[in-house]
Formats: structure tokens, C-alpha cells, sequence
């Protein structure tokens, strides 16, 4: 009993520092392309940074052996082309390092792997390259797994083809951005009982997946072209939580989106990069979705303080809560600028509210960032979420409704007019209850 005490005490910390940078880059295998090896690896573009730090003392080496969970995370990138040889031994040399990893990892610890490989510039086929065999040798460990590959050039891999009659007993996130020919079905992540997380770059077709069971889907949508990616949530049956991710050069190439719904989702994120088109995106989503088991929102511009002055879509937001008829219990909106008004008339859509975080965006004195035409937040939003009155009579100021009667949880970052620069801890009442949690201001006047 004791030793399986122990063993899960060990098991917590060694994951808790595998999320620690410094020992991400020190224990992952690296392998770049070659128009990058020069910024993150060795000459050969091959770089494990622990393999060649266990030979400062035996102290260091014992610690890094003991440590089998931190070897277990892989990233390679296959970039062969026909300029010479060298990007080919680049790949041969892949081999034994990979090997190292895998045989320190331990037998049972779950791979995170990430694979990234393009050979259509290749004018002749090439032998499967020996890590590749290796790699996917493995497929039963794999635990989290991020490809960025041409199917049409892998599927012609002996070792590749293989995959087809291989359990995947361990994958359980698979991120996804496949170049493809949509007349090859491929089918060898169908096999895999325990995912139920999936990151999607691109809409892969209906035989590859095991669609039925996942989970968790965070859809990234880089061009109009991906605009089948929306497509995505009709396979997904028993879908809890869902993320949009709308880069900074998306721009919908029409004046809809199509219908995002689902009855079973309790989860939203939208983060939107900040781009010239901000506005119109949040408005077609609102427009297009409807969630009405939604539990969480998250909603957060991120980018660009150029592009600070981005109005929020107020009647787009009410209306989407309106119509999906979900409750709310927590609500996080990160880097928007948005007025009291508009925030106490979101606040007022939103009765079982128990969690909310509101992070607004600093601008430094030097910014080059033109100046809001639109209000922020300010002290009186605060006395709003205590306070009593009418939001019928547009003043948020005096309710005679509780706005916010079972929040828990209250975490605010304001930029307030107020002299100088200074950050202030208070605790607030909410209808007459201390919130569990201490909130934070931060004061300036920055903006």
C-alpha cells in the first residue's frame, strides 16, 4: 500500500514538471527543417538537449535516467528534398536518438508526438526512412499525438499502411492538420477506444475518425477556404466542450456561417486573433450557434493592440443566449473593450452566474494604438454587481434585481482612471455575501 502511495506521489510530480518549459526543451527530442536548424538545433538538425547534459556528472545522469516520464516527448519534422544529400541523412540520423527516447521513456508511459512531414517536392519515391519504421512501431503508446502531414506521401510506407491493424489503446488527443486526397480513405485512427479529444486544421473525411466519441473539439480556422471545417460538429454526437480559434488572416468568404448547434455541449471558447474582421466574426458566430446545455463562455481577443478599437457586438451576444435558452454559471472575457452598459446588459442575461473573470486589455503610454471610441469599464460597473435597480431604465447604476445573486468567484483586471499606477486587493460584497476569493484591481491610467 505504501509503495502505491509513493509510486502515485511520483507519478504527480514527475507530470507536474513535465509542464515546466526549461525541462519541455531540455528533455524533447527535436528534429527541424532545415531552413529553421540553425535557430532551435544542432548542425545536423537533430537536438536532445538532456542526452547531451547527462554527461556533466553522474549526479545529473542518475537524476535524468529516474526521470522516465520526461523522455517521452517527440518532435519531428521530415522535409526531405532533392537538393543533394544531405537533408537525407539529416533523416537517418533521426534514428538513434528516437530510439534512446522510446527505450528511457519507459514501456508503459504514453508518447506525446508530434509529426510534421511534406515530401511532395520529392521527383522520385524514397525508401521509408528507418525513424519512421520506429516511430510508428509505437503507435500503442501514443498518448497525444499532432500530425501535419500529405497522406498521399505517407500512405505509400509500408509502416505507415501497417497502422490500419494497430489499437491504439492509449491516444487520447489527436490534433489534426491533413493534406489529402479525399478519394483515399484512410481509416487508422478508427482503432483508437480511449480518444475523445480532437484538434482539426483541416475537415479530414467521415472514415478516419472514431467521431462518435469524442469529447473535446477545438476547430482552428486559418482561411475562408476552411470553410468545411464548420462542417465538423454534425459527426460529433456527444461533444461536451468546444473551442474556436479564428486566425488574425481569416476572413469568411460570405455572409453566414453555417448553423454551429448541439445539444450537448456545456463548453465554449472563442478566441478570435485581432485582425480587421474581429467584429464581423464574433457576430456570425453568435448569429450561427446555438447551445442550450451551454454551462461556460470563454471569449477573448488576442493580438494586435493596433486593433484595440473593436466594437462588442452587444445584440449579437444577448441574442445568442436568448435563443440557445442556456444558464450560464461561468463567464470569462479576456483583452475586449466593452462599456458598462454593455457588459451589465450581458451580466443581465446571465442569473445562475457563479464564475466570472473580466481581463481588460492595458495599453502602454507609447502605444501606437488609436484611442477607443468605446468606454471601458469602470468603478461603477463594480457597485452595479451589489447594487438594486431597473436595467430598463438604462441606468446601471440602480437595480431594483439582483444582477449577479449566486457569484462565487470574482476576478477583474481594469485599467481605471485614477493618478498614478497601483494595484489594490479588495474584497467585495455581493448582495450581502464575501465572495470566496479576494479580487484583484489593476489601476492606471494607461488607456
Amino acid at each position: 500500500m505504501g509503495a502505491c502511495i509513493a509510486d502515485q506521489r511520483t507519478r504527480a510530480i514527475r507530470d507536474s514538471a513535465s509542464k515546466v518549459p526549461i525541462l519541455n526543451l531540455i528533455f524533447t527530442l527535436f528534429s527541424c527543417d532545415p531552413d529553421m536548424q540553425n535557430n532551435i538545433s544542432d548542425d545536423d538538425g537533430v537536438t536532445l538537449p538532456g542526452w547531451s547534459l547527462m554527461a556533466v556528472c553522474s549526479h545529473w545522469h542518475n537524476i535524468a535516467l529516474s526521470c522516465t516520464a520526461l523522455w517521452r516527448k517527440i518532435q519531428l519534422s521530415a522535409y526531405p528534398s532533392n537538393n543533394g544529400t544531405e537533408e537525407g541523412n539529416n533523416l537517418a540520423r533521426l534514428a538513434a536518438p528516437l530510439k534512446w527516447c522510446l527505450d528511457h521513456a519507459g514501456e508503459t508511459e504514453p508518447l506525446e508526438i508530434s509529426f510534421r512531414a511534406d515530401m511532395r517536392e520529392l521527383d522520385t519515391p524514397v525508401p521509408e526512412p528507418e525513424f519512421m519504421g520506429i516511430l510508428f512501431a509505437q503507435s500503442a503508446r501514443w498518448g497525444r499525438l499532432t500530425l501535419n502531414i500529405h497522406f498521399n506521401d505517407l500512405e505509400r510506407f509500408p509502416s505507415f499502411a501497417a497502422l490500419k491493424n494497430c489499437a491504439m489503446v492509449s491516444l487520447k488527443s489527436l490534433e489534426f492538420y491533413v493534406h489529402h486526397d479525399p478519394n483515399i480513405k484512410v481509416d487508422v485512427f478508427c482503432n483508437a477506444p480511449q480518444l475523445t479529444e480532437l484538434t482539426l486544421r483541416t475537415l479530414p473525411t467521415v472514415e478516419m475518425l472514431p467521431w462518435g466519441q469524442i469529447k473535446t473539439l477545438k476547430l482552428c480556422i486559418e482561411f475562408a477556404e476552411d470553410y468545411d471545417i464548420f462542417g465538423a460538429l454534425i459527426f460529433c454526437p456527444s461533444l461536451e466542450s468546444l473551442s474556436y480559434v479564428f486566425s488574425y488572416y481569416y476572413k469568411l468568404g460570405t455572409s453566414e456561417m453555417p448553423r454551429q448547434s448541439s445539444e450537448t455541449i456545456h463548453s465554449l471558447s472563442v478566441l478570435i486573433e485581432r485582425g480587421h474582421y474581429v467584429p464581423e466574426t464574433l457576430s456570425l458566430l453568435m448569429d450561427a450557434a446555438r447551445f442550450p446545455a451551454l454551462q461556460e463562455m470563454s471569449i477573448n481577443y488576442q493580438g494586435s493592440e493596433l486593433h484595440i478599437d473593436i466594437p462588442w457586438p452587444r445584440h449579437k451576444v444577448t441574442s445568442f443566449l436568448l435563443q440557445s435558452g442556456c444558464s450560464l454559471t461561468t463567464l470569462e472575457i479576456e483583452n475586449v473593450v466593452i462599456s458598462n452598459d454593455d457588459l451589465v446588459a450581458l451580466l443581465v442575461r446571465t442569473p445562475e452566474l457563479r464564475r466570472f473573470n473580466f481581463y481588460e486589455t492595458e495599453i502602454k503610454k507609447d502605444s501606437k494604438a488609436p484611442t477607443s471610441k468605446h468606454q471601458h469599464i469602470t468603478m461603477s460597473f463594480i457597485t452595479c454587481l451589489h447594487a438594486y435597480g431597473d436595467i430598463e431604465d438604462g441606468d446601471p447604476d440602480a437595480f431594483t434585481n439582483p444582477l449577479v445573486p449566486k457569484l462565487e468567484h470574482l476576478s477583474l483586471r481594469l485599467f481605471i482612471d485614477v493618478p498614478g499606477v497601483v494595484a489594490i486587493t479588495v474584497k467585495l460584497k455581493v448582495l450581502g455575501r464575501t465572495l470566496k476569493e479576494e479580487l484583484h484591481l489593476v489601476c492606471g491610467t494607461e488607456y
